[in-house]
């Protein structure tokens, strides 16, 4: 498998233009383009799509696409309508969906036209999904109709990678819980969510060869495959993530004896860098994610908050270092970090860390990802001039935790370019800003949080920085469209 994550920028500007008196729909995030379909004099009025409609699918690639648009269209308005799958030119009446593919047009960008029936045209399934969330959103509905306006819309994203992660190991997720926040970036073309599958509280990932400990607190296999396939069927990504090598006290207390220190008490939440036996495990683990997860086209291996506290001490470590000419501690870290990113490229994944680690004479992987937190200007502008993939999950105000929650008034002031910090010790804590910048995108976090909190916590925030990496801040209205879109959004997922 050949995994690429194209990155680009596109010129976007909103257009709201007014047909008579009325305006037409905000949308979040704001489209590139979108304008009205109607005559300005004599309206024909909006298409009426009710249950002699059908949504006409011209692609087979599109079948699960179609389907959420089925489930979303009963879940909003009682509404019962079939799908037809045809390769050939059947005509569509007025009042049909057509779902259609274009190569011409970019991955993400899609084509809306309603005008008799509903035209999404898309560069690939993910796009299409993406226009019938705008689809939604421009939506009035009523028991067993959608009225739609007549207008057109030209869109696609500024920015390749907007995600959403969700710490699903510290406190267990139900699956309709995980089903929801998948609607839910869906709704506002969030394209990756992102599963921390272990923490120091629990590991979470069902693994074929490990007694990993504390079932109740691991996802069964066939759940999580589910899962992924309900994520698709939306045109979202699923990136698993594992905890290494630390914040892994859950991983390292259910087999001391391979993943621990000789010194249990120095290190009790990182797993030992310097034996032969956890990097057989680790391997195992990946490819683990990898069967679990065929369609993730990235694999997180970790790196948040390391500390190599009692390693300096272990005899252990220092043959293992002595024996393969690692000089210090960061050699030793790096080093495990490519070995680790290496098992993810040997099964046609890319590799992508947090952070990255210090400075040091072991080169990383040219297709290593780095999801960028704390590091400070100097480190970002590195990573960028070594052609890498960035992503910004600058925890100020992307993170939302039990403790601590940017406010919207930050995120509305924020740029993917923009990184800080909420702890004074992190190099980030001085705020800083690129001047230009190829960031691939940015992410949310959510931590620490009940399942049951995770959507009223995002509602208001993750639509917010979903306009930034679609469509940037220029677009008027934001608190307004923002309650429009929420109170649909509501509407079909907690009927």
């Amino acid at each position: 498998m050949v995994v690429a994550l194209s990155v680009g920028a596109a010129a976007v500007g909103t257009a709201f233009p007014r047909v008579g008196s009325d305006a037409l729909p905000g949308v979040v995030p704001a489209p590139r383009t979108m304008e009205s379909a109607d005559r300005p004099l004599f309206s024909r009025g909006p298409v009426r799509v009710d249950a002699r409609s059908r949504i006409v699918v011209r692609d087979p690639a599109l079948r699960e696409v179609a389907g959420s648009l089925e489930e979303a269209l009963w879940r909003f308005a009682d509404l019962d309508v079939g799908i037809a799958t045809t390769t050939t030119r059947l005509q569509a009446r007025d009042g049909d969906i057509v779902l259609a593919l274009d190569a011409d047009l970019e991955r993400e960008e899609y084509r809306l036209e309603s005008t008799g029936a509903v035209e999404i045209v898309g560069g690939s399934v993910p796009a299409v999904s993406w226009g019938i969330a705008t689809l939604l959103q421009v939506s009035r509905f009523e028991v067993g109709a959608s009225i739609v306006p007549r207008l057109r819309v030209e869109d696609g994203p500024a920015h390749a990678y907007r995600g959403l992660v969700v710490d699903v190991a510290s406190r267990p997720y139900a699956m309709e819980q995980l089903r929801e926040l998948v609607e839910l970036a869906r709704f506002y073309k969030v394209s990756h969510l992102q599963l921390r599958l272990s923490s120091d509280e629990a590991f979470g990932l069902p693994t074929s060869s490990l007694d990993t400990g504390r079932p109740w607190r691991t996802y069964l296999r066939s759940d999580l495959e589910q899962l992924e396939a309900f994520a698709i069927s939306r045109g979202v990504t699923v990136v698993p993530e594992i905890g290494l090598p630390s914040t892994a006290r859950a991983l390292v207390a259910a087999d001391p004896a391979r993943f621990s220190l000789r010194d249990q008490n120095a290190n009790p939440g990182t797993v030992h860098l310097a034996r032969e036996a956890v990097y057989e495990a680790v391997d195992t683990i990946i490819g683990d994610l990898a069967q679990i997860f065929p369609g993730a086209p990235l694999i997180h291996i970790g790196g948040l908050d390391v500390g190599l506290e009692g390693f300096a001490t272990d005899p252990e470590t220092e043959a293992f270092m002595e024996a393969r000419g690692l000089a210090t501690l960061a050699d030793l870290q790096r080093y495990f970090t490519a070995r680790v990113a290496r098992m993810v490229s040997r099964r046609g994944r890319r590799p992508v860390i947090w952070d990255s680690p210090p400075p040091g004479a072991i080169p990383l992987p040219v297709d290593l990802a780095v999801m960028v937190r704390s590091l400070d200007k100097s480190a970002v502008d590195a990573l960028l001039g070594e052609a890498r993939i960035v992503v910004n999950a600058s925890p100020l105000p992307l993170d939302i935790s039990a403790e601590r929650r940017g406010s919207l008034v930050d995120l509305e002031a924020w740029s993917p370019r923009r990184w800080a910090h909420w702890d004074p010790e992190r190099p980030s804590y001085e705020a800083y800003e690129l001047e230009e910048s190829d960031v691939a995108g940015a992410a949310m976090s959510v931590s620490g949080l009940e399942g049951f909190l995770a959507v009223p916590a995002l509602r208001h925030r993750l639509p917010r920085m979903a306009e930034a990496l679609w469509s940037g801040h220029g677009a008027p209205g934001l608190d307004h469209r923002v309650f429009l879109a929420d109170s649909v959004l509501m509407r079909g997922l907690r009927p």
